[in-house]
């Protein structure tokens, strides 16, 4: 998912796979477990797309938990798109 020298906020490596852990544990634990990220602008630059958008968390109940804006940049590896830098700003 993630490039070999890719990161999630602050986090490279290894620390990635405990990044996303932690936010997939904080929302559960605080009842956001749906996840909707809605793309606002996507810009193509040969090897490197640019994404940016919103995330909204839901309760099951649909209620708005928390939104905020994203973004990611896109790297092609070997082929393949994969996140370069993630970052929820």
């Amino acid at each position: 998912m993630y490039t070999s020298d890719g990161s999630i906020g602050c986090e490279t490596g290894p620390e990635i796979l405990a990044a996303a852990g932690s936010w997939i544990r904080s929302g559960i634990k605080n009842d956001s477990r749906h996840v909707l990220f809605k793309t606002v602008t996507l810009n193509a630059d040969g090897e490197m797309l640019i994404e940016t958008g919103i995330i909204e968390g839901r309760s099951d109940a649909g209620v708005l938990k928390y939104s905020g804006k994203y973004l990611v940049v896109w790297k092609k590896e070997d082929g393949v798109w994969k996140l370069f830098r993630d970052v929820v700003l």
